[in-house]
């Protein structure tokens, strides 16, 4: 199996996040938990939780409870539509497949497309077709 690109990549942005991460807690845990040895604060019993949730969770659940929390309709989307003025997520989508004869025809196709999302022409197919063909001639 050759190395391509793509591997070198994916293995250079995780090594990269490995140590980022290593170098963070390297400096934040030992102060944390001294704090935590030593304080008789309130806040002791729900930091030592925190503390302990990636070990009684698995990356996978606390991907998605993040996932949760930065959508827009979650806390920190909340938070962050008001404190940064994001705009959410369209509330329509969809997928356009297309079949075309060659390369340049999909180039011409994507391009024309590109210039109608920037509102720089006016669509020039009628309602019912696409560029001219009816639906079940268009895949």
């Amino acid at each position: 199996m050759a190395i391509t690109a793509d591997i070198v990549q994916a293995a250079w942005v995780t090594g990269l996040l490995a140590l980022t991460t290593t170098a963070i807690l390297l400096l934040a845990s030992p102060p944390l938990s001294w704090w935590i040895a030593r304080t008789h604060s309130r806040w002791r019993a729900p930091v030592e939780a925190l503390v302990a949730l990636p070990l009684v969770l698995p990356p996978t659940v606390l991907g998605f409870y993040l996932l949760l929390a930065m959508a827009p309709s979650g806390p920190l989307g909340v938070i962050a539509e008001v404190s940064f003025k994001l705009t959410p997520l369209p509330q329509r989508q969809a997928t356009l497949l297309g079949r075309f004869d060659s390369a340049g025809a999909a180039l011409e196709a994507g391009l024309e497309w590109l210039a109608l999302a920037s509102g720089a022409v006016e669509p020039r197919a009628t309602p019912g077709t696409y560029w001219g063909r009816r639906p079940s001639q268009a895949v």
